[in-house]
This record gives structure tokens, C-alpha cells and sequence, in this order.
């Protein structure tokens, strides 16, 4: 979630039968598309969409210094007061991800979703039914929230890089 332009895809995909890129950045989408034509690989499913705690349709801000940086919140430290693009953008939960795609279990999932890792694990009761692991790049200030959200659902975490005065890589299994 948050696939950016594939630097966790491409190599990801030659390890797991299936992989599910979540990226609502429609540049970001192709560039994914066109790597995974290059290095051959028929295994990428490309949702392009956001994940939050809701569905519908948000406003999705890139800021003008580059598109691999962009959040649904406004105010995400790294682009407020930055002069920004705004795209409409379709958003799903968590759970409608894991119906729409037919997923019935989930070795792995990545969260680098900008200031939506909270709304995204809060209340998803399949994912949690599902997923064996969870990788979440989170901020410190956002660390015990997770911490207890994960937690709470059966998982031991540790920080792979990072820590919690810090942020960083935060794994759940």
C-alpha cells in the first residue's frame, strides 16, 4: 500500500506468487506497469487507489518538488506549505481491498501510506484474519497508536530500522 513507482514491487514479485501494488498516483501506476512489462513479470496486480478508513473519492496531494511524495493529508509535514497539485483520487478501506481482490491469505503486506497508516489498520478485521506480516514505515509520533492497534490483534512488533523515539520500519508478525 502505497507502491510508489515499484522499488518494493519488482523485486518482491520474483518471491511471491502474487503481488497487489496499491498506488493511486496514476504516473506512479504506469511506471510500476511499464517495470513489471520490462523485467517480464505476470504477477503484479496494479489497484490504483488510496487506502484510508473510508471509500469514496478524496483529494490527493502531490507537491510540485516531486511525485513520489504525496499524502491524502494536507497538513502531513512533508508538503505543508509546499506549493501542490491536488488529484481526485478513488479510496478504499483495508477490508474492501482484501474483498475486491480475492485474497485469502496475505504472507506480507507494506504500509508506506503517508499519515494514513492508522486509519488503514483501525477496525480491519480481515486483514487481520489474513495477513501473516505487516511492514508499516510510521512516524514517532504515530508508534504507540500502532503498536497498539497491532498488538491488540495477536502481533509481536519490533522495529527493523528505526525506532519508536524515531520512526522507521516497524514489523508485525
Amino acid at each position: 500500500i502505497g507502491a510508489n513507482a515499484g522499488g518494493y514491487v519488482i523485486p518482491l514479485a520474483s518471491n511471491f506468487t502474487k503481488v497487489i501494488a496499491v498506488e493511486p498516483n496514476p504516473l506512479l501506476v504506469e511506471i510500476i506497469r511499464r517495470n513489471a512489462e520490462i523485467n517480464n513479470l505476470n504477477n503484479i496486480e496494479i489497484v490504483e487507489a488510496a487506502v484510508s478508513n473510508y471509500s469514496g473519492i478524496a483529494d490527493f496531494y502531490i507537491p510540485t518538488y516531486g511525485e513520489q511524495v504525496a499524502s491524502l493529508d494536507r497538513n502531513w509535514p512533508l508538503i505543508k506549505g509546499e506549493s501542490i497539485s491536488i488529484l481526485k483520487v478513488k479510496v478504499v478501506t483495508m477490508n474492501e481491498l482484501i474483498s475486491n481482490t480475492n485474497v485469502n491469505f496475505i504472507d506480507l503486506i507494506l504500509i508506506d501510506a503517508e499519515e494514513q497508516d492508522i486509519k488503514i489498520l483501525e477496525n480491519q478485521k480481515q486483514l487481520f484474519l489474513k495477513a501473516r506480516r505487516i511492514i508499516v514505515e510510521t512516524e514517532p509520533y504515530n508508534v504507540n497508536k500502532l503498536s497498539d492497534i497491532l498488538t491488540n490483534n495477536g502481533y509481536l512488533i519490533r522495529f527493523l530500522d528505526g525506532d519508536a523515539e524515531h520512526g522507521g520500519n516497524l514489523l508485525a508478525e
